[in-house]
């Protein structure tokens, strides 16, 4: 994807993602590539390293939340919550359903 394409989809500017992308690709986790279509256009990518920080914050973060979850909430609260999440996975199921 272009740095344009990205600064659009994240809704910031193509300054700032210009920034954003740099300091990704100094640690490993982007790489960039001409447009085979448009040599003028670069392409950014996710590498191997870039992914497995992703998997590992991902893991990180559920770990927090399930640690929070049992800590925090009452058996009450985590059934309520367990229902919402439910009712919340529904709306997105239709949403990818619809192509919203």
């Amino acid at each position: 994807m272009t740095a344009s394409g990205l600064a659009a989809a994240e809704q910031i500017t193509p300054q700032s993602m210009a920034v954003i992308l740099a300091a990704l690709h100094d640690q490993g986790f982007v790489d960039r590539v001409p447009d085979p279509h448009d040599r003028r256009q670069i392409l950014w990518s996710v590498t191997t390293r870039g992914r497995e920080a992703v998997a590992e914050d991902r893991a990180r973060r559920a770990r927090w939340l399930v640690t929070a979850i049992d800590e925090e909430l009452t058996d009450e609260e985590t059934a309520r919550l367990r229902d919402a999440a439910r009712l919340l996975n529904r709306i997105m199921d239709r949403s990818e359903t619809d192509g919203s």
